[in-house]
């Protein structure tokens, strides 16, 4: 009994990611060094966020401090 192949996604060293849809696809993948796993770090979109390290916390315009306030006027719990 032979097992039916499953289309699934690998991962490159470079970051990039292509979708092997044949065994002999999956092959030729691994052969270039990608894996099933994705690499950590590298060309990750979420590094190259500008909002990324921005605190949401609601700031007053007038002193530039935190405020407990929402947007709605109310404090928060």
């Amino acid at each position: 009994m032979t097992k039916k192949y499953k289309p699934h996604m690998m991962y490159c060293k470079d970051g990039s990611e292509k979708k092997a849809t044949t065994y002999k696809e999956h092959l030729a993948l691994k052969k270039k060094g990608c894996g099933h796993k994705k690499p950590k770090g590298g060309n990750s979109p979420m590094k190259s966020d500008p909002y990324r390290d921005v605190d949401p916390s609601p700031v007053d315009p007038k002193t530039g401090k935190k405020t407990s306030k929402s947007k709605y006027g109310r404090k928060k719990d």
